[in-house]
């Protein structure tokens, strides 16, 4: 945690920025370290990452609020884990998804 609050990160990313157009930082779960909100300060935008079913809304809420006082812009929450099975609106779009895959293997 000291080290990505350091002087030295800082300039690390500012090097990265002057040679690449796009650069992702994966950081550990903000449940467990507070890597993220640390880094979000230094970064153009964030993306929150949950798993389906996994957290609570609460939880996820009280996280994107956080990533939301940041410097960074919080572009929104990517869903991974979901289940064909979720049903509905959901179920639709994850089969249809899943069509155009097997189409393009």
């Amino acid at each position: 945690m000291e080290r990505l609050a350091s002087e030295e990160f800082t300039e690390l990313l500012a090097a990265a920025s002057a040679e690449y157009d796009i650069i992702f930082i994966d950081v550990p779960p903000a449940i467990v370290a507070g890597d993220g909100l640390s880094i979000a300060n230094r970064c153009d935008a964030t993306v929150l990452v949950v798993k389906a079913f996994s957290e609570k809304r609460g939880l996820v809420s009280r996280i994107r609020n956080e990533l939301g006082d940041a410097r960074a812009e919080f572009l929104g929450v990517i869903v991974n884990s979901v289940r064909a099975s979720a049903g509905g609106y959901l179920r639709g779009n994850i089969r249809a998804s899943q069509g155009y895959t097997k189409d393009a293997a």
